[in-house]
């Protein structure tokens, strides 16, 4: 630097920047100079003890270019650089680990697939599903859902209570009990079975999601299968009976008792008689005349008298009243009787059976001798699933006759004691307001 400047010696100074310093002003400035940009210092030269300039002493320090600064540093830089790449790649190796993991080890590609095979699953569901979070916003809603409780074309995110509160998820969401087999009311109908459940992560309430389906459809899923289980009851129990008849008349005829088993085959045939000629002049109905006749056989396998009322009279049904329905509340009835006699002793083993028209009213009556309902369960007997029997797959049979009852405007009434149980069902000819009695339990038999 010192040579560079000696080139300058005894020449004038370029610099524009130094007209103030020869006005007497101390300052620093940055400018170009000879050896190129820096930053200067001027100080005048006083003589006579300050009182007067002769000069000005320049000072100057050169600032490096980014070229020269780059040069300088490159070095560091570098290192530095290949330090943070190898900590990113680490880093993004974990993270990548990481995230996988929470994927379940999955592809986008198998994300992606997984979604779609989801959607399809819950779109070709039966039955409706809706789920939601824990705010009560709809997450889930597939396409028979909407059909069955008219949600709007895209109800995801909205609040289940804006446009489905007849769910109720807000109460499963917050309470956390799962409820199933509740009948879900749309305006004025019964329609909807429903089951509602929570959901549950890590034992944290995340949300909420029913399943539910037409009542209609269930009925009519529940009658046909209770159809079938009867007439093979009836079927079993009268073959049976057929086999034991046959086996006492061969043994009489082995035994060379020939008058006792004529006695015995025409005193079984006029009982069979008698009761087919009092049903075939009594009740017109043949399904409800028929169901009678394969309960009495069921009851003589069960070793139960089922008796029919000298009353017992059905010309026709009313209107708006079908056989199926008939038959399946009285089979129910007449099936809890002959159970609840069967376990009585010999001289309790009775059933009573009444069907008769009172001013256009179908009235069914069904009593029995059997041990009566206890108090403590007088309440529970129409819920579905409730059953005294102890074993899975019952509790069906009143639940259904309640459903049937409530659907015609019906009423039932119950009455029991230690002595028996009988069951009441009158259905009009029109509906009415629905109402299920269930409180009268100690009157008249």
């Amino acid at each position: 630097m010192g040579e560079g400047l000696a080139l300058h010696l005894g020449k004038k100074f370029s610099g524009s920047d130094v007209w103030a310093a020869l006005a007497n002003h101390e300052y620093l400035s940055r400018a170009q100079g000879v050896l190129g940009p820096s930053i200067r210092a001027f100080v005048p030269i006083k003589t006579d003890h300050g009182t007067r300039q002769v000069g000005v002493v320049v000072v100057g320090i050169l600032t490096p270019t980014p070229r020269e600064i780059l040069a300088t540093i490159r070095f560091p830089l570098y290192l530095f650089a290949l330090a943070g790449l190898f900590a990113g790649a680490v880093g993004g190796v974990f993270l990548a680990r990481k995230i996988k993991r929470a994927m379940f080890n999955l592809e986008p590609w198998e994300i992606a697939r997984l979604l779609e095979e989801r959607l399809a699953i819950f779109q070709s569901i039966r039955e409706g599903v809706v789920a939601v979070d824990g705010s009560h916003r709809i997450t889930v809603a597939n396409e028979e859902a909407c059909r069955l409780i008219g949600l709007p074309a895209a109800p995801l995110g909205r609040p289940v209570q804006a446009v489905a509160p007849e769910l109720r998820l807000g109460e499963t969401v917050a309470q956390g009990l799962a409820v199933l087999n509740e009948e879900c009311v749309l305006g004025n109908q019964v329609c909807l079975m429903v089951n509602r459940l929570p959901i549950r992560v890590r034992g944290k309430i995340v949300g909420a999601v029913a399943t539910f389906r037409d009542l209609t459809e269930v009925r009519q899923m529940a009658e046909e299968l209770t159809g079938v289980k009867k007439l093979v009851d009836a079927l079993r129990a009268q073959g049976h009976e057929h086999r034991n008849r046959l086996h006492t008349i061969a043994g009489l005829i082995q035994l060379g008792y020939y008058d006792e088993a004529l006695d015995f085959i025409f005193r079984a045939t006029a009982e069979e008689e008698n009761l087919a000629v009092f049903l075939a002049k009594r009740v017109k109905e043949a399904g409800v005349a028929g169901l009678l006749l394969g309960k009495y056989n069921r009851a003589r396998e069960l070793r139960v008298e089922l008796e029919l009322d000298p009353q017992t009279c059905l010309t026709a049904l009313p209107p708006g009243v079908d056989a199926g329905t008939v038959v399946t509340i009285l089979g129910n009835l007449l099936d809890n009787a002959l159970e609840a006699a069967a376990i009585m002793p010999p001289e309790r083993r009775t059933v009573i059976c009444c069907v008769r028209e009172e001013g256009g009213t179908l009235c069914l009556r069904v009593t029995d001798r059997g041990p009566g309902i206890p108090p403590e369960l007088r309440e529970k007997i129409f819920e579905t699933g409730f059953s005294t029997k102890g074993s899975v797959n019952r509790g069906l049979g009143l639940a259904l006759v309640q459903s049937h009852v409530r659907r015609l405007g019906g009423e039932i009434h119950v009455s029991s004691d230690e002595t028996g149980t009988t069951f009441c069902v009158r259905l009009p000819a029109r509906g009415k307001e629905d109402r299920v009695r269930g409180g009268d339990y100690h009157g008249n038999r």
